[in-house]
């Protein structure tokens, strides 16, 4: 096999960059969870166009885990393995010799000794570092000590191969700058972005619920706890919208929870505001399953919150089936979402109420004016459902025992109204209660 150039194409396509990120978001989940995939099981499966890219990625992500656990990877060794990528691997090592291109940005000299063997930094600025939270393709996210409150926050930390131009660093920045503006209970809270060594970090609020993807495949959910859910997360993308932001990357893992289990919307790096959706007409941005069909057709001057509620749609049709609505591979799904109608929920599982699947299959409309209008419409039939049903349960609560009267040694004819009909004779409002 030939070698892979390092340099590649001038410019990546952004799905391209969200489909590797995507990739290696879950390579990084499985080292995460001690399985210690295997670089050779996720390299077929990155896009060509992103091919150089996911490669430098996985195999950062790699490396870093093996030297969180003691091991002291080399250039050799990776050549030995990947001998056509041998160019991208021995750039990568140059990089940030000898700490092997960890994804932390480089340290300020006044800081090089708080970073710990394993490669994860005990300090950055005046944060003191706890834990690895996650991490993909883009960057990694820690856990760290406030340095001025005493609260915990998140840090979001770019790889320094993501903002090597002033306009990656401006995507970087840009999920912090929509979020910052929306200041709604419903979206993760923004606390500031501090640069270090000419490297921006994001500051947030740090939520230990984990993410709806994760929470999704730990259990099953009744009904009423995916209404619950959704109708906060609709609440919080009505706000977004009102301000005449779209998200376009609404997704499980993008959605997290608080201690109490309460949903959060995260990740604006992919909003558009209304005003811009000109300048980015033909691109083709979010994550397959849950892009709307003007998205996949790349008509994202013609978008509006609209392509949002189809997300939201295919969340809640996954909350509510266990299942995506357009699954396979990404031609398959593409193809689908353009052209495929999903199966009705009830057909996965019959118990979903009648009501819900009719609220889900409506966002789900290909025809955008068959969607909800906005999603605060969504919202409030979520929310009329969950009336109901509290009220039916309200009215079976207060209906009398007869098992209780039984208990208690009353018959139910000691305690019930006595109730004779008249037969043909007329009835009177003293019989009214016969008809009960």
């Amino acid at each position: 096999m030939s070698e892979v150039d390092f340099d590649g194409p001038d410019e990546i396509d952004t799905g391209v960059l969200r489909q590797v990120d995507a990739i290696c978001s879950e390579f990084d989940r499985n080292w995460q969870a001690g399985f210690a995939p295997r670089m050779e099981d996720y390299i077929p499966r990155l896009p060509v166009p992103g091919m150089s890219v996911g490669f430098t990625d996985l195999l950062g992500i790699e490396i870093e885990w093996r030297r969180a656990a003691g091991e002291k990877p080399t250039a050799a060794e990776y050549v030995d393995r990947f001998p056509e990528f041998a160019s991208l691997v021995r750039k990568f090592f140059s990089w940030d010799e000898p700490t092997v291109n960890s994804p932390v940005p480089p340290i300020p000299d006044s800081e090089a000794g708080q970073k710990s063997i394993d490669g994860i930094p005990k300090q950055l600025g005046g944060f003191r570092i706890e834990r690895r939270l996650g991490g993909g393709a883009f960057g990694v996210v820690y856990l760290a000590q406030d340095p001025d409150l005493p609260r915990y926050v998140a840090l979001k930390v770019p790889r320094s191969t993501r903002i090597l131009t002033p306009e990656q660093r401006q995507a970087f920045v840009r999920d912090a700058e929509f979020a910052s503006q929306l200041n709604h209970p419903g979206v993760v809270t923004i606390h500031g972005i501090q640069t270090i060594d000419d490297i921006p970090i994001i500051i947030q609020e740090f939520l230990p619920g984990g993410d709806l993807k994760d929470r999704l495949k730990a259990a099953d959910f009744d009904f009423k706890q995916v209404v619950a859910w959704m109708i906060p997360i609709a609440e919080a993308i009505a706000a977004a919208h009102q301000k005449n932001i779209y998200h376009r990357d609404l997704k499980p893992a993008n959605i997290l929870l608080d201690e109490h289990g309460n949903p959060r919307v995260a990740d604006f790096g992919l909003a558009l505001h209304e005003q811009e959706l000109w300048d980015h007409r033909d691109e083709l941005a979010g994550t397959y399953a849950y892009m709307s069909p003007e998205q996949v057709r790349r008509e994202t001057n013609r978008l509006d919150g609209r392509s949002d509620i189809w997300s939201l749609g295919v969340i809640f049709y996954e909350m509510l089936t266990g299942k995506r609505p357009f699954v396979g591979s990404t031609e398959q799904i593409i193809e689908q979402i353009k052209l495929r109608e999903p199966r009705p929920p009830r057909q996965l599982n019959p118990a979903i109420p009648e009501e819900l699947q009719r609220i889900c299959v409506k966002c789900l409309e290909k025809r955008v004016a068959r969607r909800y209008a906005t999603a605060r419409d969504f919202s409030e039939d979520l929310a009329k459902w969950q009336r109901d049903t509290q009220r039916r349960s309200d009215r079976i609560r207060s209906k009398p025992n007869r098992g209780a009267l039984v208990a208690t040694g009353a018959s139910p004819a000691e305690k019930l109204p006595r109730v004779v009909p008249k037969g043909l004779r007329s009835f009177d409002s003293r019989d009214s209660e016969f008809f009960l």
